[in-house]
């Protein structure tokens, strides 16, 4: 499975410079950018 990273945003949505792995971002509780998409077919 391909690393999936992130750009870690401050309280305003501005990129901090900082990026981190998916999971690292969530356990800390970073500010971050997603788009989540489902196909679903019938």
């Amino acid at each position: 499975m391909s690393k999936e990273y992130f750009d870690i945003l401050d309280e305003n949505g501005n990129k901090t410079g900082k990026i981190k792995l998916r999971n690292e971002v969530h356990r800390d509780g970073d500010w971050h950018k997603g788009v989540t998409y489902m196909d679903y077919k019938r």
